[in-house]
């Protein structure tokens, strides 16, 4: 009887241990880390701030504002490995009648790299429920690159963001952004959803 006790205890822990996120699976046999641990493929987004909105579709990224309508091609990889490192790799190539000419058929390959940790426990939000990625190195380089664009190089530590992790499982990911920043001229809300697949799932 006992055994059998412990059987169940084991199994709901089992269970509900590795279950941090309201739309996780409900059952998982691995925890978030390793849930995490991998590279994926950003298979959507949507990014909002002030009167500027980005959506991707998978292959194209439009950004749209109250004077002009941009088209790019666009493609976008996030690594996640067990020891708490990450890398993020983003090209955008720009199409041969780009409204900046200077930018004609240029594609950019933009690399930041870091440290990831998971966040949350305090208050209302949940152990493990955020992921901070503290970036301490970014990359540009450019292809045809013309005298007007900058190649970008920067070391240290430079910025961090943290998402909400709505949903993580073996092979799906959705990460949540927000946040509002008052100024002089008024609140700039910033918000984004980006949606993202395990490769080789």
């Amino acid at each position: 009887m006992k055994a059998k006790l412990l059987l169940l205890f084991f199994t709901v822990s089992l269970i509900f241990g590795c279950k941090k996120g309201e739309n996780d699976p409900v059952f998982s046999l691995k925890s978030r880390k390793a849930r995490l641990t991998g590279v994926w493929v950003v298979e959507s987004a949507e990014w909002h701030s002030a009167d500027t909105t980005w959506i991707f579709d998978g292959s194209k990224l439009t950004r749209t504002d109250t004077n002009s309508i941009d088209v790019v091609d666009y493609s976008s990889k996030m690594e996640f490995d067990a020891a708490g490192n990450y890398a993020t790799t983003m090209i955008t190539t720009f199409p041969s009648d780009n409204i900046d000419t200077t930018l004609s058929d240029v594609s950019c390959e933009l690399i930041e790299s870091g440290l990831w940790n998971f966040t949350g426990g305090a208050g209302t939000t949940k152990t493990k429920s955020q992921l901070l990625l503290l970036n301490n190195k970014t990359q540009e380089i450019c292809s045809n690159q013309p005298a007007s664009v900058n190649v970008v190089s920067v070391i240290g530590q430079n910025l961090g963001v943290v998402y909400t992790i709505d949903r993580l499982t073996d092979n799906e990911l959705l990460l949540m952004y927000g946040t509002e920043v008052a100024s002089v001229s008024g609140t700039n809300i910033r918000k984004a959803e980006i949606v993202l697949k395990k490769e080789g799932n």
